[in-house]
Order: C-alpha cells, then sequence, then structure tokens
C-alpha cells in the first residue's frame, strides 16, 4: 500500500528555501497515481502531472506547460521518498517510454492498477461506489521469473544510427537506443541484441514476435530488410507490410524464409494457430491466457451450444476457445490480414466459425438468434458505442455480453452506455497483463433478460 501522504503543499516555489532556484520549479505533493501512469499533483492553478513518481511523495518539479486543461511536470528531485520507492533495474529505464511503473514495488503496482479500476469505474463510467465495491474483482497477476509468461513476445523498433534497435522516449518524439530489455521474452532479447548484425537502413521499423518453438520471426515494410534479417540469422523469416495505410499483402506474398508464429495467436491453447508478426496478438502469454480464462468464465453458464457474435475478434484470440463450445461464432474484424489467418485456423474446432470483415459500428450484423456478444475493441473502444449496444441490447435472444478493454477510461465509458443500453453489470475483472508499467486490462460480464 502506499505511504499516507504528507500535508498537501499548493505547489509551493522551490525559490521559498533556495533563491537560486527558477521560479517554474515548485514542490509538489502526489496525491495519488491516475490512468495513465502519472501522479496527480495539485497547485493554486489546477493540476499537475508527473511521471515517475509514487502516491504520498512530496517531489521537485519543473513545470512544463499545460495540456488538455492540466499542466505536466518533470521531476528533479525526489524530496520525500515513499516506501514504494524501489531502484531501477534497467538502464534506460529513466528515459525509456516502456516500463513506466520501474519505480514501484510489484506490491504497489499491483494495488495501484485495482486502483485505477476503482478510479475509472467512478468518475468515468459514473458507477455508484456500492456497484463499483459489488462488480470489481482481484487484480489477477502472471507470476513468472523466466521471462516465459510475463516477458513481451511482441516488440517493435525503429533501426538507430548506429544499427541497434530504438524505443520510443517517455512522452517524447525522441529515441531510446537499446541493446537489450528485461521486459522481453528470452529469444526476443537476443534478437535485439543481434539487430546491428543485419546492417538496417536507419528508420526501419522492425516488428519481431516469438513462438513456443523458440522461432523468432519479423515483419518489415522493405523486402531487402527481410532479407538481410533472415541471412544475419536473427530470425528465421519475415512478411513485408505495407507503409502507405492500405491493407497489407496476402499472407502467403512477400515472404522470406519461414515467418510463421505457431500458438501466439491464442496464447498457446491452439499450439497449431498461425500468424505472424504482422499480425496483432497479446504482447504477454500470461496476459493472454488469463483474458482467455476471465472470457470464458464469463459466459460458462450460455456457451454450450451458443451463437456467438465477436466484435473485432483479429486472428482469433478469442474465436477459437469460443468456438470450441458453441455451435457457432460470427467473427466479425476490419483487419483482411488478420481474417485470412482465423480463416485459415478454423479447421482447429469443431464449432462453426464465419470470419466476416467488417468496419465495426452500429450498422454490423446482428444473428437473430445471438445467445453471447464477445467484444474486444482497441484502445479507443467502441465506435458510436451508445447506438451499438442500444443494437445490441434490442435482441431477444442475446443472454451474456461480454467487453474487454484494454483502456479503463474508455472502457468504463463503455460500460456506462452498456447499461444505459439496458444491460446489467455483473463483474469487472482486472489484469494485469503487462508487469512493469501501468497498463492494465479488464474483462467485464455483462447480462440481458
Amino acid at each position: 500500500m502506499a505511504a499516507k501522504r504528507p500535508p498537501r503543499s499548493r505547489g509551493t516555489p522551490s525559490s521559498s528555501s533556495s533563491s537560486a532556484v527558477p521560479s517554474r520549479e515548485v514542490i509538489l505533493d502526489v496525491e495519488r497515481l491516475v490512468p495513465g501512469g502519472q501522479g496527480l499533483c495539485r497547485t493554486d492553478d489546477g493540476v499537475v502531472f508527473v511521471d515517475g513518481v509514487a502516491a504520498g511523495e512530496r517531489v521537485l518539479v519543473r513545470l512544463q506547460g499545460r495540456q488538455g486543461g492540466a499542466a505536466r511536470g518533470d521531476v528533479l528531485q525526489v524530496l520525500t521518498a515513499s516506501p514504494d520507492r524501489i531502484a531501477l533495474d534497467c538502464a534506460v529505464g529513466a528515459s525509456c517510454g516502456g516500463c513506466d511503473w520501474l519505480h514501484l514495488s510489484p506490491a504497489a503496482r499491483s494495488t495501484w492498477k485495482w486502483r485505477l479500476a476503482e478510479d475509472a469505474l467512478r468518475r468515468v463510467g459514473r458507477f455508484a461506489e456500492t456497484d463499483v465495491a459489488r462488480v470489481l474483482r482481484p487484480l489477477v497477476t502472471i507470476d513468472d521469473d523466466t521471462g516465459l509468461l510475463a516477458g513481451r513476445r511482441r516488440l517493435r523498433v525503429t533501426i538507430g544510427a548506429d544499427g541497434r534497435g530504438t524505443f520510443s522516449a517517455a512522452r517524447s518524439h525522441a529515441r531510446v537506443p537499446v541493446s537489450d530489455c528485461g521486459a522481453l521474452h528470452p529469444r526476443l532479447r537476443q534478437a535485439l541484441a543481434a539487430l546491428p548484425s543485419a546492417s538496417l537502413p536507419e528508420r526501419t521499423e522492425v516488428r519481431l514476435g516469438v513462438d513456443d518453438r523458440g522461432h523468432v520471426v519479423a515483419a518489415v515494410s522493405m523486402t531487402t530488410a527481410a532479407r538481410k534479417l533472415v541471412d544475419a540469422g536473427v530470425v528465421v523469416g519475415a512478411v513485408v507490410f505495407r507503409t502507405d495505410g492500405s491493407e497489407p499483402g496476402s499472407v502467403d506474398a512477400d515472404v522470406v524464409g519461414d515467418p510463421v508464429l505457431l500458438g501466439e495467436v491464442s496464447a498457446g491453447r491452439f499450439p497449431l494457430a498461425r500468424s505472424d508478426a504482422a499480425t496483432f496478438a497479446q504482447a504477454t502469454r500470461g496476459g493472454g491466457r488469463a483474458i482467455i480464462d476471465a472470457v470464458l468464465a464469463g459466459v460458462d453458464d450460455v456457451i454450450d451450444g451458443a451463437v456467438v457474435l465477436e466484435l473485432f475478434c483479429g486472428a482469433g484470440h478469442l474465436t477459437l476457445p469460443l468456438a470450441a463450445r458453441a455451435s457457432s461464432v460470427l467473427a466479425v474484424e476490419g483487419d483482411g490480414r488478420a481474417l485470412r489467418h482465423l480463416e485459415a485456423n478454423r479447421s482447429l474446432v469443431t464449432g462453426s466459425i464465419t470470419p466476416h470483415m467488417s468496419y465495426i459500428d452500429a450498422d454490423v450484423g446482428v444473428p437473430a438468434d445471438v445467445t453471447v456478444v464477445v467484444a474486444d475493441p482497441p484502445r479507443t473502444g467502441l465506435v458510436d458505442g451508445a447506438a451499438l449496444l442500444a443494437k445490441l441490447a434490442s435482441s431477444q435472444t442475446l443472454r451474456r455480453l461480454v467487453m474487454v478493454s484494454c483502456d479503463p477510461a474508455t472502457g468504463a465509458r463503455d460500460l456506462r452506455a452498456a447499461v444505459d443500453a439496458g444491460f446489467t453489470l455483473e463483474s469487472v475483472t482486472p489484469i494485469d497483463a503487462f508487469p512493469r508499467t501501468h497498463h492494465l486490462e479488464w474483462v467485464a460480464k455483462l447480462s440481458r433478460g
């Protein structure tokens, strides 16, 4: 738990204790952590969001202007540290934009992730405290010291001037050169270190993925880069994707070597499920499995023999386990590449899967006899969610709605729209799919009738 914070200062200018400190530097008390991972502080001029802090700390901050009605600040010095603060175990942890909660103890990360879910339900979803206490379940965590479950199995880097991969800096367009990353699966760490041997041009974007065989594959935008990566032994295969905004080429076109990932799209539940590094999959094995488990638990009493509508199905992360028990799944997605992989994976289950490409909004088709709807939208949430959810609620056969979210704010917004449309919120299960960061997934179970 976070330490009790000291009496809040109202943005005391640090010049009160040292006239040599510029007036733009202030001493602030961190009230709490908020969605986005920052600490919330207050001054007489309003709210200030600060990265790299813990609740209850007093910090010296340089203000960096306002954005969206709030100011942002950079920590210059921690004056009173929280007992939740730990030493960084990464050489670039202070500058890289990836693992933004490295400075918090594992226990504090878990506490605050659960609180972020609670905060979003109350503040964004406008659910009463009694309702939040009723529906919000304990945080599901990944217990893994090997990197095989919690280590990221997907990686995206941009090649720097020296041939190394670079990550985005925290809240900046700057790039941070990285030769190793403790947040990655062990085989991806090896591939990251080996990238300079491929001699790729500066600014080349490289997406990497690894499966249970230890096969590391890539997706790049140029065939020459794909060949260099395979020839250097960094990866065993690569696909070439387009960068002009058009749909990527077919699954079997523009490939070098063996670019197939096995099992990754289903978090290992279906070891022969095929995908590649250009196709979305959950970044951690433990997180992907936890989401599947929570979704199946949410439909356990209604899924056998059911007709399922799945929105934002991707290449089949949830489709395959749902179809293993349902009579049929209408799987809707807007990414043709993902649907082609799903088409190839249909034979892995006995239930019927109908892949359907569509822009997912209130115009999406709803089967007349649908029993279950599962939606796993991107971070932005549902498009025109109120209208879509009202349409779903009008179904005379629908009994269960399960909504997956990777952003508490948009997830809470969509849950409010679902309840306003007539659904009853039964549970919200928060999942720590990305250890060392503030990022949070949740699976919400709603019923109707």
